[in-house]
């Protein structure tokens, strides 16, 4: 799959940098940042470069916004972090970097792209922290629910609350890496939720009764103190937001069914316990042999019940 990079067209902006002069001195009639608004100090940004490259054969400072209908079906996955569908010469700068074979007759009709959502293949797929969602013909979902996760009408995966979803990313955004996979990732979600946050005494819910994970999950986010509900919302969303169909269990555990909350994530028809609060109550105590994370019913220290 294509590899979205935070300076996308860098070769593009050098390449025309070197070319730009020679324009200007063909045209000196036509001021180059009149036509160009992003030329600042004589370095071009994305935009101004593609308006410099991209030009039809005797169609000065007209650029070649290519096939648009393709364009907004085929890229709701960004192809470029830092290049939104709101910037002013988005059309331009994926002509220009994108190979595509363009069918015959008038206009820009194209019939092979790279980069497109089909290149990714089935499944989830996390752009920076943005989620999308490829499905089985090729298309980025919008507006649709896959299993239990919600995609928007702009492709990106959300919880439904704008404040959980920055809380979540911010996470994400702090304590991972492109190169990690997404184990490694949720991983480095678990850690932070178990680490960073401290225990506060709190509500206490009924097995089965799960309509507290938002409020809890953003008590957690917004003041750094809950209890193990709270711990398990401030989990779950994060896992959520890198595409797994994550649970929140409220159940009992121990001999003596003391009411306490998990998240449950399910891998090729296993399910696993993930519990933040407990691994960072036993390491607080100096006990690091419980692993919480990604632990199975069936290796569990004492009764898990839901």
């Amino acid at each position: 799959p294509p590899v979205q990079e935070e300076n996308a067209l860098l070769p593009c902006i050098q390449v025309a940098g070197q070319l730009c002069p020679q324009k200007k001195t063909e045209r000196a009639e036509i001021p180059l940042p009149k036509f160009l608004p992003e030329i600042h100090d004589a370095h071009l940004r994305e935009g101004a470069a593609v308006h410099i490259i991209d030009l039809q054969p005797g169609d000065w400072f007209v650029g070649d916004v290519g096939d648009r209908e393709t364009l907004e079906r085929e890229y709701i996955i960004p192809l470029y972090r830092d290049l939104p569908a709101s910037h002013w010469a988005y059309y331009e700068l994926l002509e220009a970097s994108v190979d595509h074979t363009q069918a015959e007759g008038d206009g820009e009709h194209w019939t092979q792209t790279r980069g497109s959502a089909a290149s990714y293949g089935e499944g989830p797929v996390l752009v920076g922290t943005d989620l999308y969602y490829v499905s089985a013909d090729g298309r980025a979902v919008t507006d649709e629910t896959v299993g239990n996760l919600y995609f928007g009408p702009d492709g990106r995966y959300t919880s439904g609350d704008a404040e959980i979803d920055y809380y979540a990313k911010e996470i994400l955004q702090a304590v991972t890496t492109p190169e990690m996979t997404q184990l490694e990732k949720l991983r480095a979600g678990f850690n932070y939720v178990r680490d960073n946050y401290t225990y506060l005494r709190r509500n206490y819910y009924s097995v089965g009764y799960t309509d507290w994970v938002m409020e809890e999950a953003r008590t957690m986010y917004t003041t750094g103190r809950g209890n193990c509900y709270c711990y398990a919302g401030a989990f779950y969303y994060v896992a959520r937001q890198l595409g797994y169909d994550a649970r929140i269990i409220s159940g009992t555990t121990g001999y003596n069914r003391a009411p306490h909350g998990w998240v449950e994530i399910e891998f090729d028809g296993v399910t696993y316990i993930f519990d933040t609060e407990l691994e960072m109550a036993y390491r607080k105590k100096g006990v690091y042999y419980y692993d919480f994370f990604m632990m199975p019913y069936w290796s569990v220290p004492w009764p898990y019940n839901k």
